[in-house]
């Protein structure tokens, strides 16, 4: 199942209801990139070189990974700090709504 959500209180809310009807599953939130940092076109380049280079199994990931790496001019590098960051952050927003909404509810 999948959801959007438009702020951390509703995402919290959501997480609540999730754990409530599945137990102990995991629960999986993202925020998609920013456009000024998306590298989608880039990903999807070195995806289709890596095909027609006829990479298979597991190899494919390193080689879209060096790939890209090469194609952004290491900007992916930074991008994916960023992402990672920008996920943290969300994490504790949504984090800081659960805690919040729990406290009022005990």
């Amino acid at each position: 199942m999948s959801a959007v959500a438009a702020s951390a209180g509703e995402a919290a809310r959501i997480a609540a209801l999730h754990w409530q009807l599945n137990g102990s599953s995991g629960l999986l939130l993202a925020r998609p990139p920013d456009p000024a940092v998306d590298l989608e076109e880039i990903i999807a380049e070195a995806v289709s070189q890596v095909h027609r280079q006829g990479v298979a199994g597991q190899s494919v990931t390193p080689a879209v990974l060096s790939l890209v790496h090469e194609l952004s001019g290491g900007r992916s590098v930074a991008v994916n700090r960023l992402l990672i960051a920008d996920n943290a952050a969300l994490a504790a927003e949504v984090a800081v709504a659960h805690a919040r909404a729990a406290g009022a509810d005990g």
